[in-house]
């Protein structure tokens, strides 16, 4: 069966538990990297029960990941704030010391 059918084949099974057991009969053939990938897919989309149940230390190892990269986009995010925030004070100095200076 070519992969682009397992889709198919996955949405048409009743139960979560068949499902599950048809994507883990998948992985195997699919290489090497498919099932570290499948973890992280289920890490992403935040479904870590699932992951730990699989594989504790992969799911972990990921979640680890995951949380550093969310730490990084807060703090490029952050940043312009900062620099924001410095341009706001440096003018709020220079403003001070031309009333100081006219009076």
């Amino acid at each position: 069966m070519h992969y682009e059918c397992h889709g198919s084949v996955v949405q048409s099974l009743s139960s979560q538990a068949k499902k599950l057991s048809h994507i883990l009969g998948i992985l195997p053939i699919r290489g090497e990297k498919a099932f570290p990938e499948f973890i992280k897919a289920l890490v992403e989309t935040r479904q870590e029960h699932a992951a730990r149940l699989l594989d504790p230390a992969l799911t972990q190892q990921f979640i680890v990941e995951r949380d550093n990269d969310d730490v990084m986009e807060v703090d490029a995010v952050s940043a312009p704030s900062a620099a924001v925030h410095e341009k706001e004070k440096s003018v709020n100095e220079k403003v001070s010391e031309i009333r100081a200076f006219s009076t």
